[in-house]
């Protein structure tokens, strides 16, 4: 995480169908990623817009090795998920390292989501008397997943503590039964 005058950089992991573009993602202070890809309990004018910015931005081709890191400019609408590999990141710790957010109870529920070049396994946190499907059905664009394995058709991609699910990517959601 890096800091700038009122603002804090995350890295993150952009998922869109054809590339994973890695960059950071620049929000204001005292606001969660996820809440900033909401465009929720933020003035900020870039958690409207309909692309969000990544500096530093790497997909990881060999032209990246010949130039210097750059900003990328992302549809929200194209992304299918977005992976913080930090998991304080995900859990909304600020800059001195408190807890901004008041903790609240919730249940958590494994869940297997499909969208439509990736599986996600992870879980979601629903407050108390709320389903699955309420969870789903609420009017954020993206859907918070903790402790996710991320897979494609060739295999796992990788494990991130926190991810959030563009809903409008999500083809088919079950919950798993734990044993």
């Amino acid at each position: 995480m890096n800091q700038t005058p009122g603002r804090n950089s995350f890295d993150v992991e952009c998922y869109t169908h054809s590339q994973v573009v890695n960059g950071q993602i620049s929000c204001p202070e005292g606001v969660r990623v996820l809440d900033f890809l909401n465009a929720s309990a933020t003035i900020d004018r870039n958690a409207s817009a309909e692309f969000i910015e990544l500096a530093n931005a790497s997909d990881g081709s060999t032209s990246d090795l010949l130039h210097e890191k750059r900003k990328e400019y992302v549809r929200k609408a194209a992304i299918h998920l977005v992976a913080v590999p930090d998991a304080n990141t995900g859990r909304g710790v600020s800059t001195t390292g408190a807890k901004v957010y008041p903790f609240i109870h919730k249940d958590p529920a494994r869940v297997t989501v499909q969208l439509q070049g990736y599986t996600l396994f992870g879980t979601i946190h629903r407050c108390q008397g709320q389903t699955t499907q309420d969870v789903l059905n609420e009017s954020t664009r993206f859907l918070p997943l903790t402790d996710v394995t991320i897979a494609r058709e060739y295999g796992i991609c990788g494990t991130r503590p926190f991810v959030a699910v563009n809903k409008e990517q999500i083809i088919s959601s079950r919950e798993e039964r734990l044993n």
